[in-house]
């Protein structure tokens, strides 16, 4: 008799705790696009300013011009021209000055920066972009007639 009693018991119990789970689904299985969001790591991307200056020929490109990208991934100008350049994030007639190590910590997509100093030849600036939004940017070639433009499409973590 106590074994079918302990039998019952652990039945009831079983039932019990079956029956109980569908009450709070988020504690036994989270949904696929919370656990991407909890589990995401930053990606990095690249974008390479390329640039020839031969007597008064000038070839330039940014490589990709457009990219898309998620909020807090890690976007890397390189630098592999010859000449130095400026950078300038958004549109306006007043941007405010910062520094090329200080622009990518605090940019907004609706405001204007552009970089005081400049990036010499085979240096870099890494930018981790914190809002969603379309930030259009310029590279401008130290003393040369010549820029470019370029989109970073931020999107939220589950793209």
């Amino acid at each position: 008799m106590d074994k079918k009693r302990l039998f019952l018991a652990g039945w009831s119990l079983f039932l019990f705790g079956v029956g109980l789970s569908p009450v709070y689904p988020e504690e036994n299985q989270a949904s696929p696009q919370l656990m991407a969001q909890r589990m995401r790591i930053p990606r990095d991307y690249v974008i390479t300013i390329q640039g020839e200056f031969d007597e008064g020929k000038a070839t330039t490109w940014l490589q990709p011009s457009q990219l898309r990208a998620g909020r807090g991934d890690n976007v890397t100008f390189i630098n592999e021209s010859t000449i130095e350049v400026r950078i300038r994030f958004g549109r306006g007639a007043s941007c405010r000055e910062v520094s090329v190590k200080a622009l990518g910590w605090n940019l907004e997509p609706e405001k204007c920066y552009e970089t005081r100093d400049t990036l010499k030849s085979k240096e870099a600036a890494t930018l981790r972009f914190r809002d969603v939004g379309l930030y259009h940017y310029e590279i401008e070639f130290v003393d040369k007639d010549r820029r470019e433009q370029g989109t970073i499409h931020i999107q939220s973590e589950d793209r």
